[in-house]
C-alpha cells in the first residue's frame, strides 16, 4: 500500500465508529465504462497484477481521512491525500480478496467517522499449459489444467472453438489430425497448420475464489501482419499495437480508442479472421505487451467460443457478415444527398431549407427533421395537443390539434414528397425523466406497472446514469409488450402522417453491471446487446407498416447491427483533425463488414468549417456510402449553426463553397446506379461499398498500410485532400490500370504527386470497369439530373480502355446488366448484356495532357450488343 505524506496528526481508531453518510463511497462509481468518479473504486475487480486507486467523498471537513485495508495476510493502514473533499489513495497489488473501509477524523472532535467494509474480490490469471491432445469426432481438443480447447474441423474454411472447464476423454497425445489440419503441443500451446495457414493458440484462465470470471484466447503474431476490424473506430484503421476493448459507449467528439459500434472480430492480413461469441465487453490485446503476440479477454461464468476463419481480406469479412446478418437493401432514395439540421424546429424552417436548396440547384432526396417533437414523448409533434387518453392507449391522428410549429405535418410530408425529399423523424429509445406532462405522466405509469422498460437485477427500473438526458429510462426492445407499446404510439407517423424512417439516434445508455432486460441480459452484455434490438425492432415496425427497404440511420451498433442499415459515425467538431478520424472511422467500419456508412461532412459542432474544409469534406462525402450534412443545436444564435452549403459561403464569404457542393451532390445523383449496384452486392454478398485498399489489393505491400484513401466499389479510388490550403496531393496507385475521372489521363501504378484544385479531389477509376450512372441527355459528370426513373434522365455505361468484367444492376428494372471489355492491338470491344432500352455507352480516355484520344458515345440497342471502337494508344 502507497503511503501519502501529511502533516495531519495520526488517526485513532475508537471502537464505538458508528456507520454515517459523512464519507461517501461507491465501488462501482456512477458505473462509467471508462472513466472512473474519484469516489469509487478503479478498477473495480482487480486482478493481482492491478494497483487499486480508490477514493471518498466528504461532506463535511474532515482533519485526515484514511483508509484500513483487512487482508488474509494482516491488517494496514494509510493515509489518503485530500483535493477539495475528495480523498484518494492507491492500494498496492493483492495477492487474494481482502477488505476495507475509511475512517475520518473531525476536527474538535474525539469522535471519529466510518463506513461500512466494502469487499474487494482480487481475480487470479493463470497459464492453461496444454499436456493432452486427442481428436474427437471431427474435433481437435486440447486439455490441461482443468481446461479445454476443443477446434472444430468439419466446415471447410473455419474452425469453430470452445474454452470450457475440463479435459478430454480421448488417450493423451502430442500429436494428432482432424479435416486437413495437424495440431502439435509445442511448450503448452497448441500449433495448428493446414494448407489454409498456421497459427499457435494458448489459453490462460481467470478465477475469483473458485469461480472463473474470464477466459483469455492467445494467439502468435509475425512481424509483418496487419490487424484490421474490432467495429468502427476513430484512432487507426490497422489495430496491431492498439488495445480495443468491445463496449458500445457514447463518446461526445473525441473519440480516441472508444466507440460507438464496437464488434468481437478482426482478421489480418496473414490470411485469417476470428470472430467471438457472445455480448460480453472483450478486451483485445494486440501486441502491446508483447509485440509477438495477441490476445482477446472474454468475460464468461463457464465457457467461450467463437469461429476462425481463413482467407483473403475481402472473403473473411463476406463470410463474417454471412454468419451475423447481411444488411437489408437501401430504397434508391437513399443513396441521394441528405440535408440535416437540428435548429430546422418548425414547419416555416423545413420549407425555407428545402426551397432554398431548390433555388440553389442543389438536389436533395432525403431530409432528417431532428427537432420536431414536442422535447417530452417524442412521438408527439412539438405543439400538438389532444384530449389525455390511458398510457396504453396510441393518440389517435385525427384528434390531433396542431400548432403553429407544425401546423399540417402530413401535408408538410406530402410536400417533401412533391419536390423529391423523403422524410426520417428523429427517435432516442428513452423515457425521459421529466413531469408535468399529463400524457408522458400517463404513459410512465403503464410502463412502470406493465414493466416495458429496462430494469435492474435486483428488481428496480434502471435510470440512464450517462450524461446525455439522465435519469431517463430506457424502453426494453427484448420485451414483445414493451415493443408493441412503443411503436403503437407511433404508428400514425408512418399511417397517416407519411414518414419514411427514422434517425435512431443514442443506444448507449446501459451503464452498470446491474442493468436486466426481459431477454436475461446484464451488464455489459446488455449495454453491448441493446443497439441491435434496438435497430432490428424499428426495422420490423417500418416493414409492418409497408416499408419494404426499411431505412434507419444509426450511431450505435453490435454484432447483427449492420443488418439495419444506415449508419453514421457520430458526433465530431467542424475541424481537420475530426475530418480525418471520421475517414478512418469509415473505413474501418467498412474492413469491419459495416456496408452503409456515412459522417457529418465538415463536421456538426462548434465552430463553422472554413470554406476550404467545406469543400474538401464534400468531395469525400460524395463517395462514401451516405452523403449528409448536419449541424448541432446553437440556441439559434448568430451566426446560424446550420452547415448548408449557402450558410457556409455566406459565414465565409467564399461562394464558391455552393458552386462545389453543387457539383458534387448533382454527381452524387449521378452515381447512384453505381451505389446501387454496390449496394446489391453488399446486400447478396456482405462486402462493404467503401473499402480500405487492403480488401481489394492484399498483396501490394504499400497499399495494405494506406489509411488515408479508399475504395468506391472496386473500381473507383478516392484519394481525399485531408489538410489545408493543399495544392497536391500523395497518392498511391495500387497495382492495376488506372484513370484519372475528371481528365481521363491513364495514370501509373504507384506513388506520385498530383496537383489538386480547390474543387477537385483525386479520383481515379481502373482500366476496364464499367461504372454505371444516370445522366440528362448532357452526358457529363455533375451534370443536373434527379434519381433514377422513367420521367427524366437515362443509364450510362461510362467504360474506360481495358480488359474487364463487371455485372452491375438496371437501376429502374432491377435486372442485371453485363460488361465485358477487352482492349487488344489499340481495338477496345465492349459486349453487354441485359441492357435496358435508352442506354448509352460513354468510353473515356486520352493521353496525358492531350485532347482527348477516345470520348466515345453511342446509343446501346435493348438486351445484348457488341461495340469495337478503336483507341489510339494501348492501356492493356
Amino acid at each position: 500500500m502507497k503511503q501519502h505524506a501529511s502533516a495531519s496528526p495520526p488517526l485513532t481508531i475508537y471502537p464505538e465508529l458508528t456507520l454515517v453518510d459523512l464519507l461517501i463511497h461507491d465501488p462501482a462509481g456512477d458505473h462509467n465504462p471508462y472513466d472512473a468518479v474519484p469516489w469509487s473504486r478503479d478498477p473495480l475487480v482487480p486482478t493481482t497484477q492491478d494497483a487499486i486507486t480508490v477514493g471518498v467523498r466528504t461532506t463535511t471537513n474532515f482533519e485526515s481521512v484514511v483508509i484500513e485495508l483487512n487482508s488474509a495476510d494482516d491488517t494496514s493502514t494509510a493515509l489518503l491525500k485530500n483535493d477539495s473533499g475528495t480523498w484518494t489513495g492507491t492500494i498496492d497489488p493483492l495477492d487474494g480478496d481482502a477488505r476495507y473501509r475509511f475512517l475520518g477524523s473531525l476536527p474538535d472532535t474525539e469522535r471519529d467517522e466510518v463506513t461500512e467494509w466494502f469487499d474487494l474480490p482480487v481475480a487470479r490469471w493463470n497459464a492453461v499449459r496444454f499436456t493432452s491432445l486427442a481428436t474427437i469426432g471431427t474435433s481437435i481438443e486440447a486439455s490441461g489444467n482443468d481446461a479445454l480447447l476443443r477446434i472444430d474441423t468439419k466446415q471447410r474454411g473455419v474452425l469453430d472453438w470452445v474454452i470450457a472447464n475440463g479435459s478430454n476423454d480421448g488417450p493423451p497425445g502430442e500429436t494428432c489430425t482432424s479435416g486437413g489440419w495437424t495440431a502439435v503441443l509445442v511448450d503448452g500451446s497448441l500449433a495448428l497448420s493446414s494448407e489454409l495457414g498456421t497459427i499457435t493458440l494458448a489459453v490462460e484462465g481467470c478465477r475469483i475464489g473458485d469461480q472463473i470470471s474470464a477466459w483469455r484466447l492467445v494467439w502468435d503474431l509475425d512481424n509483418e501482419e496487419l490487424l484490421f476490424g474490432t467495429g468502427e473506430r476513430f484512432d487507426s484503421l490497422n489495430q496491431r499495437g492498439k488495445a480495443p476493448d468491445i463496449r458500445v459507449y457514447e463518446q461526445y467528439k473525441q473519440q480516441g480508442g472508444r466507440t460507438y459500434f464496437p464488434l468481437p472480430w478482426l482478421w489480418s492480413t496473414r490470411g485469417y479472421g476470428l470472430a467471438i461469441d457472445g455480448k460480453s465487453r472483450i478486451s483485445y490485446d494486440l501486441g502491446v505487451t508483447a509485440q509477438d503476440r495477441a490476445s482477446a479477454t472474454i468475460p464468461t461464468q463457464s465457457g467461450a467460443s467463437g469461429r476462425w476463419y481463413f482467407g483473403k481480406p475481402k472473403a473473411l469479412v463476406q463470410a463474417y457478415v454471412h454468419d451475423t446478418g447481411r444488411p437489408s437493401p437501401l430504397p434508391v432514395w437513399g443513396y441521394g444527398p441528405w440535408m440535416s439540421g437540428n435548429e430546422w424546429n418548425t414547419d416555416r424552417r423545413v420549407r425555407e431549407v428545402v426551397e432554398r436548396s431548390v433555388a440553389e440547384g442543389i438536389p436533395a432526396s432525403v431530409i432528417v427533421i431532428e427537432a420536431w417533437a414536442d422535447e417530452v414523448t417524442f412521438y408527439l409533434f412539438n405543439g400538438a395537443t389532444h384530449d389525455v387518453v390511458d398510457g396504453d392507449t396510441a393518440v389517435a391522428a385525427d384528434s390531433m390539434r396542431y400548432g403553429t410549429e407544425w401546423p399540417d405535418p402530413a401535408g408538410l410530408v406530402d410536400w417533401l414528397h412533391e419536390q423529391g425529399v423523403r422524410v426520417l423523424l428523429w427517435q432516442i429509445p428513452l423515457l425521459k425523466d421529466v413531469e408535468g406532462h399529463a400524457q408522458h405522466d400517463a404513459d410512465l405509469r403503464f410502463v412502470g406497472e406493465a414493466g416495458l422498460a429496462v430494469g435492474t437485477t435486483d428488481g428496480g427500473v434502471y435510470r440512464n446514469r450517462g450524461w446525455w438526458f439522465p435519469n431517463s429510462r430506457a424502453i426494453d426492445f427484448t420485451n414483445p409488450e414493451a415493443r408493441r407499446w412503443w411503436f403503437n404510439k407511433r404508428a400514425y407517423l408512418l399511417d397517416e402522417i407519411g414518414i419514411d424512417g427514422f434517425k435512431t439516434d443514442g443506444g448507449e445508455h446501459l451503464w452498470g453491471s446491474d442493468v436486466s432486460t426481459f431477454a436475461g441480459e446484464t451488464g455489459d452484455e446488455a449495454a453491448n446487446a441493446y443497439p441491435t434490438h434496438y435497430l432490428s425492432s424499428y426495422h420490423a415496425f417500418l416493414r409492418e407498416h409497408g416499408h419494404d427497404k426499411p431505412l434507419t440511420f444509426s450511431r450505435a451498433g453490435f454484432t447483427g447491427s449492420q443488418a439495419f442499415p444506415a449508419h453514421w459515425a457520430g458526433d465530431e467538431d467542424s475541424t481537420w483533425v475530426a475530418f480525418r478520424a471520421s475517414l478512418v472511422a469509415g473505413l474501418s467500419a467498412a474492413a469491419s463488414g459495416i456496408a452503409f456508412w456515412g459522417w457529418d461532412l465538415a463536421g456538426f459542432s462548434k465552430e463553422l468549417p472554413t470554406a476550404d474544409l467545406y469543400k474538401r469534406s464534400t468531395a469525400m462525402a460524395a463517395f462514401c456510402p451516405i452523403m449528409q450534412y448536419h449541424s448541432e443545436h446553437n440556441e439559434h444564435r448568430q451566426p446560424l449553426a446550420d452547415r448548408t452549403p449557402w450558410n457556409v459561403a455566406d459565414h465565409t464569404g467564399d461562394a464558391t463553397v455552393t458552386d462545389v457542393y453543387r457539383f458534387y451532390a448533382n454527381l452524387r445523383m449521378n452515381l447512384v446506379p453505381y451505389l446501387l449496384s454496390l449496394g446489391d452486392e453488399a446486400v447478396t454478398h456482405g462486402t462493404p461499398i467503401m473499402r480500405p485498399l487492403v480488401l481489394e489489393f492484399p498483396h501490394d505491400e504499400e497499399a495494405v498500410g494506406i489509411e488515408d484513401q479508399f475504395l468506391l466499389g472496386a473500381d473507383i479510388l478516392v484519394a481525399p485532400v485531408l489538410t489545408p490550403d493543399a495544392t497536391e496531393r500523395n497518392v498511391y496507385l495500387p497495382d492495376a490500370e488506372w484513370f484519372d475521372l475528371w481528365t481521363g489521363a491513364p495514370m501509373d501504378a504507384g506513388w506520385s504527386v498530383v496537383p489538386v484544385t480547390s474543387d477537385l479531389v483525386p479520383v481515379f477509376v481502373r482500366a476496364g470497369a464499367c461504372i454505371p450512372l444516370w445522366m440528362p441527355d448532357t452526358v457529363e459528370l455533375g451534370a443536373e439530373v434527379g434519381l433514377p426513373s422513367s420521367e427524366s434522365g437515362h443509364l450510362v455505361l461510362m467504360m474506360f480502355p481495358g480488359t474487364g468484367k463487371r455485372s452491375v444492376v438496371d437501376p429502374l428494372g432491377g435486372g442485371s446488366i453485363s460488361a465485358q471489355l477487352s482492349l487488344e492491338n489499340q481495338m477496345l470491344t465492349v459486349a453487354t448484356d441485359g441492357v435496358p432500352a435508352g442506354t448509352s455507352l460513354w468510353i473515356r480516355g486520352c493521353a496525358a495532357g492531350e485532347t482527348p484520344a477516345v470520348d466515345h458515345h453511342q446509343q446501346l440497342d435493348a438486351g445484348a450488343s457488341v461495340v469495337t471502337v478503336r483507341v489510339s494508344f494501348d492501356a492493356s
